[in-house]
């Protein structure tokens, strides 16, 4: 995968939070970010494709499935992330 290295200013609390987060997960911040922009750009996608009632439960399962990742992430059920 082609990579482009991007920089940007972040408010010092949505670092503090993303920092505890990836604590939390056991890998670094960037990847947690990655990995957040990733499925975010995704969920942006689909619901671009779809109406208000549909965007509506793509957001609440998005809520959901981050729940149940968090879930297996403070068990340590979750697979080490590469």
């Amino acid at each position: 995968m082609e990579k482009e290295k991007v920089s940007f200013w972040i408010p010092k609390d949505i670092l503090e939070r993303l920092d505890k987060i990836a604590k939390i997960a056991d890998i670094d911040r960037t990847k947690l970010i990655l990995i957040m922009l990733d499925e975010l750009s995704k969920t942006l996608d689909a619901c671009g494709k779809v109406g208000i009632l549909q965007l509506s439960v793509l957001i609440r399962n998005c809520g959901e499935k981050m729940n149940e990742w968090a879930k297996n992430v403070k068990k340590k059920k979750v697979e080490p992330l590469d």
